[in-house]
């Protein structure tokens, strides 16, 4: 019965042990005294790889820089577009200003002379009053030359 299910179970497994591996120490190639271990190095094309991969690299760091300085380009152009826009907004908005106030206080002045015509139109018409003296009167109203400064 045991050769039947050795049978059915097919051949045994061989268990085999390999040698331990020498961990290798890392090693130059450029140093000229252990040439002789150079041998136990691994071969490679990695420094071809990245000798290759170099000019692909420093290419593609050109096209970024190249591309951010247009940024920034661009947007100091912007930038300055905006500024001029915004000076010339509001010089117009104060020369605006200015030309309305100077309306209005060109407005205020009349007024003030009107007011002062009255003042002395009323004051000549007392002056023919036998009562208040003339002198007193126009010593009240201050000469157009006083008024202005």
């Amino acid at each position: 019965m045991e050769a039947a299910a050795a049978a059915r179970e097919g051949p045994r497994p061989v268990v085999t042990f390999f040698q331990p591996r020498v961990q290798q120490e890392a090693i130059s190639s450029y140093s000229s005294d252990q040439t002789p271990l150079r041998k136990f190095l691994p071969k490679s094309s990695l420094s071809k790889v990245i000798l290759h991969d170099i000019p692909h690299l420093q290419r593609l760091h050109e096209i970024k820089v190249r591309e951010l300085e247009n940024n920034k380009k661009k947007v100091a152009s912007m930038y300055d577009k905006m500024k001029k826009k915004f000076m010339h907004d509001q010089q117009k908005k104060m020369t605006r200003w200015k030309n309305e106030y100077a309306r209005y206080q060109r407005m205020l002045e009349q007024m003030d002379e009107r007011a002062l015509m009255k003042k002395r139109d009323s004051t000549t018409v007392s002056v023919v009053d036998p009562q208040a003296s003339s002198y007193a009167m126009w010593k009240k109203t201050p000469l157009k030359q006083e008024r202005r400064k």
